[in-house]
């Protein structure tokens, strides 16, 4: 007698119940007791969620963004700072000017006194000293001080250079013509004023 077979369509389903039974706890042999978890698929159980909850692939194309570096701008030149240098050095010559201007013939005499006062050796405590060129053929020597009493003194000498020789005129006198030692030192004395001034005053003339 043939064999009777079963057809797949007609295999019977898994009931419902046992369906449910699926998550009953199963008993081992040694009688313990164990329950199985249910899982989706394609799903790994316990997977930890994103602390950002950004996707991976989010996470991947900030990272990117990051690694290109923007191109950098360079600035432009602004011709501020060479127009202000420009202005402040016409400024400085202007000054300048302006101070080489106000300077007058008094302010220069006064600038050569105090050189010649230091070519007859060290000034006394207390006293003024000056020597200085007046004019084309006229030199002045000044000295003041207080006296013991503690009164002003002063004394002028003109020396005037004439085609003659040099005079010198001591305050309201008359003028006596230098001879010897005297005329040597006035000659001494005018030759190491001229070296003093252009060496300390006008060396850059």
């Amino acid at each position: 007698m043939p064999r009777s077979t079963v057809s797949p369509a007609r295999a019977q389903k898994p009931s419902s119940a046992s369906t449910k039974n699926s998550n009953a706890p199963q008993r081992l042999k040694n009688g313990d007791e164990i329950r199985l978890r249910k899982t989706r698929r394609g799903v790994p159980p316990n997977r930890p969620k994103s602390s950002t909850g950004n996707s991976p692939q989010t996470v991947a194309s900030s990272s990117i963004a990051k690694s290109k570096k923007s191109p950098k701008v360079k600035p432009s030149k602004s011709k501020t700072p060479k127009l202000r240098h420009k202005l402040a050095n016409s400024v400085k010559k202007s000054v300048a000017r302006r101070r080489l201007k106000k300077i007058t013939r008094a302010d220069l005499i006064n600038a050569e006194s105090r050189l010649g006062s230091k070519i007859f050796g060290p000034i006394p405590e207390g006293h003024r000293r000056e020597f200085f060129h007046d004019q084309q053929n006229i030199w002045i020597w000044h000295e003041s001080w207080l006296d013991e009493s503690r009164h002003p003194r002063q004394m002028t000498v003109r020396y005037e250079v004439r085609p003659s020789g040099v005079y010198k005129k001591l305050s309201a006198g008359r003028y006596v013509k230098l001879e010897g030692d005297e005329l040597e030192n006035f000659r001494h004395a005018t030759h190491a004023y001229l070296r003093t001034i252009k060496q300390n005053l006008y060396h850059r003339a």
